[in-house]
């Protein structure tokens, strides 16, 4: 027991004076692993902001904001935060780090197709020849045939209807609406048959100016105070007119127009 004891005293004072017998420089130690700036991350101003710091002035970790996101608008597009004072405080712009330009376009096309419109102005002047005009030395205007009721007159002015048919004075004795009257009976030339003309038949009327053929195109029994259709016209006519036998409240009327 004695004896182990002993031994390994003297094996540890044998290591011991060896350890003490080697320089303390030429220990070697070999120790795998990492640096220490994996474990523990930079605290320097110049690593964290990539600037140096500047004292008393303007530095960019004045306007570092944790929540600011990559690729918003900057008011001025540097880069960097734009700080803008208010009444209200101090407020931050977002940050971009490139230009963004946005422009709108706006096209329009009219397509306006204006027709200018044409108006066409018939201008119907009435005609009208004064009966002392066409007057003849025999105190006739002219003469009347109809052939199909065998009726062949002179025609005297102001409805003078002796031996003759009458030109009614208030209208026309040559161009436009030539207005005539006659008796029905009782007189040596009577029209009153021109109720039995059809349309068609042809009124013929001679003056000094000249001849005209007229063709019926109405045949009317009208009020004996209705004499609307002895206005004045434009295109050449004539209206014939007599009483309607025993009922003087109505007269025939008819007319026929130039052929």
């Amino acid at each position: 027991m004695k004896a182990n004891r002993l031994q390994r005293f003297v094996v540890a004072g044998l290591a011991l004076a060896m350890l003490l017998a080697i320089p303390v420089g030429a220990i070697d130690y070999q120790i795998a692993g990492v640096a220490q700036a994996d474990f523990y991350s930079s605290t320097l101003y110049e690593d964290i902001y990539g600037a140096e710091y500047q004292y008393g002035g303007v530095n960019v970790s004045d306007f570092d904001i944790s929540t600011m996101t990559y690729g918003s608008i900057s008011a001025t597009s540097t880069g960097v935060l734009d700080k803008a004072t208010s009444s209200f405080g101090i407020s931050y712009a977002s940050t971009s780090f490139a230009t963004i330009t946005t422009s709108s376009s706006y096209s329009y096309s009219y397509d306006y197709t204006y027709t200018t419109p044409t108006y066409t102005t018939t201008v119907q002047t009435t005609q009208f020849t004064d009966a002392d005009d066409i007057l003849r030395s025999n105190g006739t205007l002219g003469t009347l045939s109809i052939p199909a009721i065998d009726v062949y007159a002179s025609v005297k002015p102001n409805e003078t209807m002796s031996n003759s048919v009458g030109h009614i004075s208030s209208t026309s004795a040559w161009n436009g609406n030539v207005g005539i009257c006659g008796h029905n009976r009782g007189s040596s030339v009577v029209i009153g048959d021109i109720k039995d003309l059809e349309l068609g038949d042809k009124i013929v009327y001679t003056t000094d100016l000249g001849t005209r053929t007229y063709g019926v195109i109405s045949v009317s029994m009208i009020s004996n105070t209705d004499w609307s259709d002895l206005t004045a016209t434009s295109d050449n006519r004539i209206t014939l007119i007599t009483c309607v036998e025993n009922d003087s409240n109505y007269r025939w009327c008819v007319i026929a127009t130039e052929l």
